[in-house]
């Protein structure tokens, strides 16, 4: 849609400021009362899909509004599964710490072991989210 919305392009081309009510997406211009009946009368444009700019404009809000909502929810379900990520690691630190603190040499390279395994399936886990584009731009059409 182009960024002169108000103006009839039919008019607009021959020097007559005239408000467009309609739009024609194949023609991608506004069109004003009489030149939205030429332009359905003509041949050659009687088949364009002519729409009430107020319609699209409210039909381009809702699908703004649903594309928001989606978003949202996939934000928040990253932000959840990325929380709890969190948390494995801060239980595996303090795990960390009490297994120095208290275990032997033995057991605490075998308590390292299974952390680093968390580690390691914890890094896969956010590495997944870029790869599967989880965390990627939104377009609207």
């Amino acid at each position: 849609m182009s960024s002169s919305l108000t103006v009839c392009g039919v008019c607009d081309y021959r020097n007559i400021r005239q408000l467009s009510v309609f739009w024609c997406s194949e023609c991608d211009e506004g069109l004003c009362e009489g030149c939205k009946d030429h332009h359905a009368a003509s041949k050659g444009t009687r088949d364009h899909g002519i729409v009430l700019i107020s319609e699209l404009q409210e039909n381009l809000i809702k699908e703004l509004y649903d594309v928001e909502e989606k978003e949202n929810k996939s934000i928040t379900n990253i932000i959840s599964s990325i929380e709890e990520k969190e948390r494995e690691v801060t239980e595996s630190q303090t795990n960390l710490d009490k297994v120095k603190q208290h275990a032997s040499d033995l057991q605490t390279f075998l308590a390292m072991k299974h952390i680093q395994r968390d580690v390691t399936i914890n890094e896969q886990f956010l590495e997944s989210l870029i790869k599967e584009e989880k965390i990627n731009n939104t377009s609207i059409s």
